[in-house]
């Protein structure tokens, strides 16, 4: 698993319904699993990805390999509201290969509160 997790330093989601990675849409990490590295980290990871939108995703940086439970959009506004509900610092769109940094779209996440945010389920 080591070797396999290695090989994809860019980074990977994989849809854990079809048993494939995820090659279009805006990925959106849950709040819920941030900092979840290593073993427990991917058991975490897992845990929370097959119990809500059944994405995982996974990066290795710096001698460490690092897992989110996902959530897929097609709706790029939409998935910035959840990433900023969800305190992520960036967002990933696959489909334009781009991070979208979420301090950039005009709505600084650190001056939200709950009440400011409208919810998409």
């Amino acid at each position: 698993m080591k070797n396999f997790f290695s090989s994809l330093e860019d980074g990977f989601t994989f849809d854990l319904n079809e048993l494939v990675k995820v090659t279009s849409g805006i990925i959106v990490a849950h709040q819920a699993t941030q900092n979840c590295f290593g073993l427990v980290g991917f058991m975490k990871a897992f845990m929370h990805a097959r119990m809500n939108n059944q994405a995982l995703g996974g990066w290795h940086h710096q001698g460490k390999f690092y897992f989110d439970s996902c959530r897929i959009f097609t709706n790029r506004e939409e998935a910035i509201m959840f990433g900023i509900e969800n305190k992520q610092i960036a967002i990933f769109d696959l489909d334009n290969l781009e991070e979208i940094r979420l301090n950039d779209v005009g709505i600084p996440v650190s001056r939200l509160v709950p009440s400011e945010i409208e919810h998409y389920d």
